[in-house]
């Protein structure tokens, strides 16, 4: 088992606090909007808490490589529409992606934690149709916040992989993805991850409605496009 999966195979290492998966989750669904009939890839599917408010009207594929988050995953779908959703356990490197076959892919945090993220972007555009999008969100290494947490830290013993944004869309532009729409938010500091859960949940999502937060913000959700 690789150290990454390792690592998000205590679901506590990640869920402890799932203020950021509910921020996500409502940022992806604002820009993603009301989709219905489509083909959903979700590399890197944690609990499921950002894609499976698609379920309903979509086809979903979660693929992640931890077995436990997987297992969550399948727990927090209903059963209603758990025929709508189907379940892959493999790191994206080597996971039975379709080229060409999704609509839509959302990458939530997974670049940060791949031996090669570049290589990540060039599997996410090569699994969507021309015209289908590809929604990522990273932690913007431009920031020195950002910097500094990427050290090995706590249970996570490998380093995270530095993005900057602006090489985000560098080399999503190389691998024919041009970005449509950006959301910056968030601003974490060393010992943030102490306050409640619910404070930590309004004060990020709170982030995302000042300009002043989006030149300090730490994240961003980022929405391309295959050409």
């Amino acid at each position: 088992m690789s150290a990454t999966a390792e690592f998000f195979n205590n679901p506590d290492n990640y869920l402890d606090k799932d203020y950021n998966v509910k921020v996500r989750r409502k940022i992806v669904g604002a820009l993603v909007g009301d989709v219905s009939d489509k083909k959903i890839l979700d590399v890197g599917c944690g609990n499921g808490g950002v894609s499976l408010q698609f379920a309903l009207t979509n086809r979903l594929t979660l693929i992640d490589a931890s077995a436990g988050m997987l297992d969550l995953a399948r727990k927090n779908t209903p059963s209603s529409i758990r025929e709508r959703v189907n379940y892959i356990l493999s790191p994206l490197e080597s996971a039975p992606i379709m080229e060409g076959h999704y609509d839509i892919c959302f990458a939530m945090g997974i670049l940060a934690h791949l031996e090669s993220w570049k290589s990540g972007v060039e599997i996410l555009s090569k699994s969507i149709k021309r015209g289908g999008q590809v929604v990522i969100q990273i932690s913007d290494s431009a920031n020195p916040l950002v910097r500094s947490q990427l050290k090995p830290r706590g249970k996570r013993q490998y380093a995270l992989n530095e993005i900057a944004f602006k090489s985000l869309v560098e080399v999503c532009g190389q691998a024919g993805l041009i970005l449509l729409a950006e959301k910056h938010y968030g601003f974490t500091v060393r010992g943030m991850g102490m306050l409640p859960n619910n404070f930590l949940y309004r004060f990020t999502l709170m982030t995302t409605r000042f300009r002043l937060f989006k030149k300090m913000a730490t994240e961003v959700i980022a929405v391309f496009q295959k050409a």
